[in-house]
């Protein structure tokens, strides 16, 4: 038995990734902008789009500094699907911490591509600890939790 087949499998699969925004504009130096330092911001979702099928939205904005006067928002979709019926970690662990950690590399070079056709060249996200950024996230406030209390996707494969 090759090492690969001992592994068990999440039992999700990424079906493509998109950026549903991307966003780059200069603004105005101003007195109350920090120096070097830009204000970064993340966000996260997910939504049931089908009866197998949900996907994950990250958000970064970058915002001004003194030395950098840009702002930049990248959001990113992993559209996934549940894949057997055989999973190692529950959809709700999936959408929180796996799918969030599978996209990061995506967004960080999403950011960097933007920025680099900007004026100040390409900004980049240092390495982050994305489960530790999604401690940060209340998961019962996401579109997918909300769409599962009221019912409306009572078909949603979910552990």
């Amino acid at each position: 038995m090759k090492e690969t087949e001992k592994v068990p499998a999440a039992g999700f699969a990424l079906n493509r990734l998109y950026f549903a925004e991307q966003g780059l504009r200069l603004v105005q130096v101003a007195p109350e902008m920090p120096e070097k330092e830009a204000q970064i911001s993340f966000g996260w979702d997910w939504r049931i789009t089908g009866r197998r099928d949900f996907e994950v939205i990250l958000q970064v904005r970058v915002g001004p500094c003194q030395a950098r006067p840009e702002e930049a928002v990248v959001v990113l979709v992993g559209a996934f699907s549940v894949s057997g019926s055989n999973h190692s970690v529950a959809t709700r662990d999936f959408v929180r911490a796996q799918g969030p950690a599978i996209l990061f590399p995506y967004l960080r070079e999403g950011l960097s591509a933007l920025t680099s056709r900007g004026a100040y060249g390409p900004n980049y996200l240092t390495p982050v600890n994305v489960l530790a950024l999604m401690q940060n996230f209340d998961p019962d406030k996401a579109t997918g939790a909300l769409q599962l209390k009221s019912g409306s996707e009572t078909d949603f494969l979910e552990d």
